[in-house]
């Protein structure tokens, strides 16, 4: 065998080993000299001469290529015969599973899909950031809107008795706002609006007081609200005469406050409420007195609160392949196999162990670092961790969304009435064998939850330190933006008071105030619809103070303080 006859052509004998450095250096048209040669059993058309290395590429081994490697022969360039059907093996056995996987993926995608990708992914992670961040900011401050009511009404302007149906009133309104918020402070600034109305006619406008509010305050701001030269229909005159003349004005008085929360020097951005307030007066003078008012505030918005869609395009899918320069898939690369045969390839000595192609080297070398099965441990730790950190990413979520849709606000109660029994200061004896019945008004300002007041509660009534009774707060079921009156029966059995207690006691009594600590452990739950929440306490401390000790005792002054909500 020799020349170019012997490079091209198929050699009479299948076991030879070529080793004459003389011979040319020819290939076959169709066998691209990049193409790898992997390991191949020793059969005919394979390695020949088997017995003149220590070891050969067989199938039975799967070692790798390295250990397998014989060392190699003196510089030169050799004539090597190989089957057709492993010409083209490029991964050694144990990387054939990954590299006939990552064969079938398109390893370059285009900018614009990595572009679309990033950018989809960058927002997928803001806003579950924002959804964490919502929900620890309502867990932690548990901002509730603050709450309105109508104190004082004056009026003038409103000429009854004139020959003129024009008016120009003025009317001045004691607004008296409440911050129910534990930690958070409240920035009333400007853009807020007030207006009034009788029967549907405006009868004047005006700003709200622009004020700033510390948390769990009550401030009291007057609203002026100007009229000029209105005109009234002939009938709305005469039933607001009318209406004079029974004691009974109604109006409704409709304000737009913007505010914003405040947390020590940091301020939120712009909300607004919306308060309807129906009031009653008896007359339209400068000393009219609110027969009854009414007013009613819905969830906060932002001011310009309009819905946003967010639109993310989707990228087009890339056409793409192994190569760099031409896009083009591995196999699109690869040159058609060859008609079925045996075939004489001659190889330069450097090229028999390259596996992969030139232009998946970097690939292959990468993947061929990299360890193909990972330790079962190891797989299920990082396994366990994506699932919390899914279960955690979707907790925060929920609740974030939870506290944006029904926006939770703690229960206010107040005192309306108490009723004592059992204190006999007349008697010789320091025991007494206390009957203390406390009318709890329970208000549930919330417009989307109900509320469930179950068992484990528990109330006591101490005077200056001393316990004078206990009992359990009446349980019952009570439906959104409603009002509950319970009675709370408190009971002590031969309670020692001491001297000094007593006399206390009994001087409070002849001054017509005696003073009362009142305290209160409510558990309940959040309900919408028929589901109910997990159980959360609310603890009330109000101070009374009573003209007497009897039955028909009148309260005086009641200020009722509503800690915090725990989880039970």
């Amino acid at each position: 065998m020799g020349g170019d006859d012997s490079s091209q052509g198929s050699p009479k004998s299948t076991d030879v080993f070529i080793t004459d450095k003389n011979i040319r250096k020819t290939k076959h048209l169709s066998i691209d000299t990049n193409d790898s040669v992997p390991q191949s059993p020793t059969s005919s058309g394979g390695f020949t001469n088997a017995s003149r290395f220590s070891g050969g590429f067989t199938n039975a081994s799967r070692y790798s290529v390295d250990s397998q490697r014989p060392k190699p022969p003196p510089p030169g360039t050799y004539l090597v015969q190989i089957p057709k059907e492993q010409i083209y093996r490029i991964p050694p056995p144990e990387n054939a599973r990954r590299y006939e996987y990552l064969s079938r993926r398109k390893p370059n995608r285009s900018a614009c899909r990595r572009c679309c990708c990033y950018s989809l992914a960058a927002l997928l992670v803001l806003a579950t950031l924002a959804a964490a961040l919502v929900g620890i900011f309502f867990l932690v401050f548990r901002p509730h809107k603050p709450t309105f009511s109508v104190s004082e009404v004056s009026v003038a302007g409103i000429n009854l008795t004139s020959s003129t149906s024009l008016i120009s009133p003025l009317i001045k309104i004691k607004v008296r706002s409440e911050n129910v918020n534990e930690k958070l402070g409240l920035i009333y600034g400007g853009g807020s609006a007030a207006e009034i109305f009788y029967d549907g006619a405006k009868l004047g406008d005006g700003e709200f007081t622009a004020f700033d509010q510390p948390p769990e305050n009550v401030t009291v701001t007057v609203t002026t609200l100007r009229g000029s030269r209105i005109q009234l229909t002939s009938s709305t005159l005469e039933d607001l005469k009318e209406s004079e003349k029974k004691g009974k004005v109604p109006f409704d008085l409709r304000v737009k406050a913007p505010f914003k929360f405040k947390v020590s020097a940091v301020t939120m951005w712009t909300m607004a409420v919306t308060v309807d307030c129906k009031l009653t007066v008896d007359k339209l003078t400068s000393s009219a007195t609110v027969l009854t008012e009414n007013c009613k505030w819905p969830a906060m918005v932002a001011p310009n609160d309009l819905p946003r869609t967010l639109i993310v395009p989707r990228s087009p899918r890339s056409s793409g392949g192994f190569t760099n320069a031409s896009r083009l898939s591995v196999d699109s690369q690869r040159p058609k196999p060859p008609s079925p045969g045996t075939y004489l390839v001659q190889i330069p000595r450097e090229q028999i162990y390259r596996v992969p192609p030139p232009e998946n080297a970097r690939r292959y070398e990468d993947l061929s670092r990299r360890k193909p099965n990972r330790s079962a441990c190891r797989r299920c730790c990082c396994y366990s961790l994506t699932v919390l950190l899914v279960l955690v990413t979707l907790a925060a979520v929920l609740v974030g969304i939870f506290f944006l849709v029904f926006r939770p606000h703690k229960p206010m109660f107040s005192v309306s009435g108490v009723s004592v029994a059992g204190i006999n200061l007349t008697s010789s004896t320091s025991l007494i064998s206390s009957l203390v019945e406390v009318k709890v008004r329970s208000e549930n300002v919330n417009e989307k939850l109900g509320l469930i007041y179950g068992g484990g509660s528990a109330a006591e009534i101490f005077y200056d330190g001393a316990k004078l009774g206990d009992g359990e707060f009446t349980a019952f079921d009570q439906p959104p933006e409603n009002v509950t009156v319970t009675v709370t029966t408190l009971r002590g059995s031969r309670i020692q008071l001491t001297s000094s207690t007593l006399e206390d006691l009994k001087e409070s009594e002849k001054k017509g105030k005696v003073p009362f600590d009142l305290r209160v452990k409510a558990p309940f739950k959040f309900k919408v619809g028929v589901v109910t929440m997990w159980t959360m306490a609310v603890t009330v401390d109000c101070k009374l103070t009573v003209n007497k000790l009897t039955s028909s005792a009148t309260v005086i002054t009641e200020n009722c303080v509503t800690e915090g909500i725990i989880l039970l």
